[in-house]
Parts: structure tokens; C-alpha cells; sequence
């Protein structure tokens, strides 16, 4: 599982696009009104044997705003305050960390599902803590460049 969190500075600020895509033998399409599930299926390589079967799920949760899916394949976010993207992915490979899943798209449902009940309501205060630790380092960062960036511009004026 990945987890994408955004945090504009402004109240009502953030808006955007989620597209799920690849280059060739996908589809993607809306899951209700706040998801996204790219399906499809790799060449083998080998004539008249299936590839391997692969499932990609985004589901997206707001702070203030709207969640809107757009086009059958995107989902349009407007004016959040902040905005979380859960995205899992599968194959139907049946070997891997004991999963015996045949279905690529149900075992990034089933993840998709945990990450959104009781995974992520546990851990939800370490991931505020976690998320304000991280930003108050990258807004020191972003100030210190400010800061060398306009110090070297004033230089070279």
C-alpha cells in the first residue's frame, strides 16, 4: 500500500487529476465515487500463454472539497482543504508472501479494503504525527533554500 497525503498552506486550495495509466494492455475505470481500478494483463512472452494478470486501486479521501469522477477513468478533486490517496496493486501471481490469490483485481480489492477500515483508523495518529514531523522538516528546508536562493540572486543582480 501506498499512501499519498496532501496539505495545501490555504484553506480550499488543492485541486487535481487522478489518472491511473501505463503505456499498453490496461484499462482503467471509476469504483464509486471516490476510487480508481487499473486492470490488465502482461504478454508471457510465449505463444498462447496468458501473462501475468495485474490490478491497481486508488481511493481518495478529502478534507473539505469534492470528489468527483470524471471521463469513466479519472477522478477530479476541487477546492480540498487536504487530500489522502490509498493506492494498493496485485498480480495473480500466487507465490508471493503467502498469498494465493488467482484474481489480481480481488486480492487489490481485499488490500484496498483493510487499508481503508482498521489499518488505517490504527494508524492514523502515528501517521499525523508522522506527517507533521515531515512537514515541518521539508518547510525548514524549503525556507533555508528560500533563503540562499534570494541571498544569491541579490548577489548577482
Amino acid at each position: 500500500m501506498i499512501v499519498v497525503h496532501l496539505r495545501a498552506s490555504r484553506s480550499r486550495s488543492l485541486s487535481l487529476r487522478v489518472h491511473l495509466g501505463r503505456v499498453e494492455r490496461f484499462q482503467t475505470k471509476t469504483d464509486g465515487k471516490d476510487g480508481l481500478v487499473m486492470t490488465g494483463a502482461l504478454d508471457s512472452g510465449a505463444h498462447g500463454v496468458a501473462g501475468r494478470r495485474y490490478a491497481t486501486r486508488v481511493r481518495a479521501f478529502t478534507r473539505g472539497g469534492t470528489i468527483k469522477p470524471v471521463d469513466g477513468d479519472s477522478l477530479l478533486i476541487s477546492r480540498a482543504d487536504e487530500v489522502t490517496l490509498l493506492v494498493t496493486a496485485a498480480t495473480n501471481y500466487g507465490g508471493f508472501a503467502g498469498r494465493h490469490s488467482h484474481s489480481a483485481e480481488f486480492a487489490a480489492l481485499h488490500d484496498m479494503r483493510a487499508a481503508a477500515s482498521g489499518l488505517l483508523r490504527c494508524c492514523w495518529r502515528a501517521t499525523k504525527r508522522i506527517i507533521a514531523a515531515t512537514s515541518a522538516e521539508y518547510r525548514v528546508r524549503w525556507e533555508t533554500a528560500t533563503q540562499r536562493w534570494s541571498r544569491a540572486r541579490l548577489l548577482t543582480v
